[in-house]
C-alpha cells in the first residue's frame, strides 16, 4: 500500500489498525511512535500533518511513554557508533569551499568498528550502512576512490 500524503509508513499502519479495530498496546503504540517521529523529524517536517499529531496523541493514550521514546531515540548512541563518529570527524576533507565534506576509510575499517552498521546482503548490488546513500556499490566505491585519492 502507497500514500504519498501519509506521514510516515507508521501512520498507514496505525490506520490500518484503526480500521481492523485491532486495540493499540503500548508495545504497538510505541513502535508506531518510534516511526511516526523519526519519519516527520520529531514533528518538524512539512510531512506534520494535524493527523499525525493526533496520531500521536491517540498512541500516547494507550500508553505511550514519549519520554523514554526520545531518550532511546535521540540521546541516547551506542559506544561503536560514538567511535565511528569520532573516527569520521578526526579525518574530514573538506571541498569545494566547504559544500563537501568527505571521510574515506577502508571498508575493513569500517566493518572492524561498527560491524553492526554494515549489514551485507547476499547477492546485493547495494550498499547497506545504517547512514548510506543508497548507491549501488560501484558507483560509491568510484565516488569515494576517486575524491579520496591524494592530489
Amino acid at each position: 500500500m502507497i500514500d504519498a500524503t501519509a506521514a510516515s509508513s507508521t501512520a498507514i499502519l496505525y490506520d490500518i489498525c484503526k480500521a481492523g479495530g485491532y486495540r493499540l498496546d503500548t508495545g504497538l503504540a510505541t513502535a508506531l511512535y518510534v516511526g511516526l517521529v523519526t519519519d516527520t523529524g520529531r514533528f518538524q517536517y512539512s510531512n506534520t500533518t494535524p493527523a499525525a499529531h493526533r496520531m500521536a496523541a491517540d498512541l500516547q493514550e494507550a500508553g505511550l511513554d514519549v519520554a523514554s521514546v526520545y531518550r532511546l531515540v535521540y540521546e541516547s548512541t551506542p559506544l561503536p557508533k560514538l567511535r565511528l563518529l569520532e573516527r569520521a570527524l578526526c579525518h574530514l576533507d573538506v571541498r569545494l569551499n566547504g559544500t563537501l565534506v568527505l571521510s574515506c576509510w577502508e571498508m575493513t575499517t569500517l566493518q572492524a568498528r561498527a560491524p553492526m552498521m554494515v549489514m551485507p546482503k547476499a547477492s546485493s548490488t547495494r550498499c547497506d550502512v545504517s547512514t548510506g546513500c543508497g548507491w549501488p556499490c560501484s558507483r560509491a566505491r568510484r565516488f569515494v576512490m576517486d575524491e579520496c585519492r591524494p592530489r
